[in-house]
């Protein structure tokens, strides 16, 4: 009997030894002031906590989570069912939130401040706070200069065919992304900021640049020589937004015609092909609208025909630095 005690007592021991040492407890909601589970809220301020092994690094910890706030109430402009920004419905917003982003993770944190400090469990926790009018005067200065610009140059749209106002927009684009987060920062910061006439303005250019997109398309073509080059312009105006297509999607239905002359040559030890290459675009009516040519020259030790596949990498990089529509005669 004290044989099967003594061996239950020596295992208990031996158990209790072996058994890994518990983790430090978890902070407890329940033991936290209450300043740093729900950090206030007013219009004059916006509020963080943050906790760390020192105050520094519980400020800057409150600091970053500060940024997310201001990040989070940028996101909720566009997420909500109020927003003033007509979202279209194949409209990507991933550039707006991107722009939310990089404005909530540049703006100046000079002026933040800690509101109240303490220490718990061996752990420095901090409130901190930013003036919500230092946010709204940062993000208008920015603004108001963009916006005139903007206007501006929409302006100059007044007597342009289809594409050429969709390839304005499409430059304008990256704009209006970043208008839309600055309107968005004064509208957070400030609740009775009156934001409809500079959200009108954005929604004026977004919906006929989604609508332009709808109604635009090429089909693309070209003589026996060109084959080799069609596929650039192919895959630049299809990056572009802009549909392929041997039937009109649209009103506004674009034919672009590839035409070309290659010269082949020996020039020391390479096969040299020198091609001069015609873009023609012409519209639903047969009429041409834009005309551009460029010459490429290839070499190579295999042949005249790799030495022509040269030339169409060299079309490809030229393309890519003007972009297809500048390349095609669309200034």
């Amino acid at each position: 009997m004290y044989k099967h005690i003594l061996t239950v007592i020596i295992i208990a021991i031996f158990m209790g030894c072996s058994a890994p040492k518990s983790q430090k407890p978890p902070l407890l909601d329940m033991s936290l002031p209450t300043w740093y589970t729900s950090p206030p809220q007013d219009l004059q301020f916006f509020y963080a906590t943050g906790s760390g092994e020192t105050q520094i690094k519980a400020k800057n910890n409150a600091i970053s989570n500060l940024r997310g706030t201001i990040k989070y109430n940028l996101d909720k402009v566009f997420s909500s069912k109020t927003t003033k920004l007509k979202i279209a419905q194949n409209q990507d917003i991933k550039p707006i939130l991107l722009e939310n982003e990089i404005f909530s993770n540049t703006i100046p944190m000079m002026r933040t401040k800690i509101e109240k400090t303490t220490v718990f469990q061996k752990e420095h926790l901090t409130l901190v706070k930013l003036p919500r009018s230092l946010v709204f005067d940062y993000a208008n200065k920015i603004a108001l200069k963009k916006l005139e610009d903007s206007k501006v140059r929409y302006k100059t749209l007044k007597d342009k065919i289809a594409i050429q106002r969709y390839v304005f927009l499409l430059d304008e684009m990256p704009h209006y992304h970043k208008l839309a987060t600055l309107i968005a920062a004064k509208k957070s910061s400030l609740s009775t900021y009156k934001s409809d006439d500079e959200f009108a303005y954005l929604n004026k250019i977004g919906s006929e640049f989604y609508k332009l997109k709808q109604s635009i398309s090429f089909y693309v073509l070209s003589d026996v020589n060109s084959r080799i080059f069609v596929q650039n312009a192919k895959k630049a105006i299809i990056a572009s937004g802009l549909t392929l297509s041997s039937q009109p999607i649209g009103d506004n239905h674009l034919e672009l015609f590839i035409t070309s002359k290659t010269v082949d040559a020996q020039e020391y030890s390479f096969n040299k092909s020198k091609t001069l290459i015609k873009y023609r675009t012409y519209n639903k009516n047969k009429e041409e609208i834009a005309f551009r040519q460029h010459t490429f020259i290839g070499k190579s030790r295999v042949s005249y025909l790799d030495a022509k596949k040269q030339s169409a990498i060299d079309e490809n990089n030229k393309i890519k630095k003007l972009g297809i529509y500048k390349f095609i005669g669309f200034n």
